[in-house]
């Protein structure tokens, strides 16, 4: 991974130096702290952490039935 000082949220989950086992425990993370599932699949796809936490807003909303529009 990169320092803090050397990241940006628009970097891409590769650029930051994701890999296969670091997925694995953001999405054993995401299932503790957040209470839902997600893919590995769904994590890389994101793209980068700005999308990464849409993606988590919009499951929790759905979660709650919260309407953010």
């Amino acid at each position: 991974m990169k320092s803090e000082e050397n990241m940006t949220l628009e970097m891409s989950m590769t650029q930051m130096g994701m890999d296969s086992l670091m997925v694995i425990e953001l999405r054993r993370w995401w299932k503790h702290k957040f209470g839902l599932s997600i893919s590995a699949m769904e994590i890389m796809a994101s793209g980068n952490l700005v999308a990464l936490g849409k993606l988590a807003a919009t499951n929790l909303t759905t979660r709650f039935g919260y309407n953010l529009q």
